[in-house]
């Protein structure tokens, strides 16, 4: 578990359920960061090479595309939980923008290559 959602847990929380819930429904950016949390769970859980040969690669790929959403989700939470005027999450939306941005032009790129490749095949 990171440490910083066992410090929440320990320190903040007491370990107590009731807080733990009371929080996560009234704080927008504890909200979003649990829902980042949550959605790296069943990444962490099949990030084994039997997970990967059980799912199959194809649905273990799928899967693994939330990883996305949790980095967008965990920038959001950035944003959210630190003061406004505050610029310190600004490096990650920017590195996170350009990373996401480059796999979306390299998988247009790959699809294209391949009709080109198919459409030459055809001729």
């Amino acid at each position: 578990m990171p440490r910083c959602i066992a410090t929440y847990i320990a320190l903040y929380a007491g370990f107590d359920l009731n807080t733990m819930t009371t929080d996560i429904a009234k704080r927008r950016f504890i909200t979003v960061g649990v829902a980042a949390w949550l959605l790296l769970m069943p990444l962490a859980a099949t990030s084994t090479n039997w997970s990967i040969r059980k799912l199959g690669g194809k649905r273990w790929n799928r899967l693994h595309k939330l990883v996305y959403v949790a980095a967008v989700c965990g920038v959001i939470h950035y944003w959210w939980q630190v003061k406004p005027g505050v610029l310190a999450p600004l490096n990650m939306t920017v590195v996170l923008a350009v990373l996401l941005l480059s796999r979306l032009a390299w998988t247009l790129w790959q699809k294209r290559l391949q009709s080109v490749k198919a459409a030459r095949a055809a001729d």
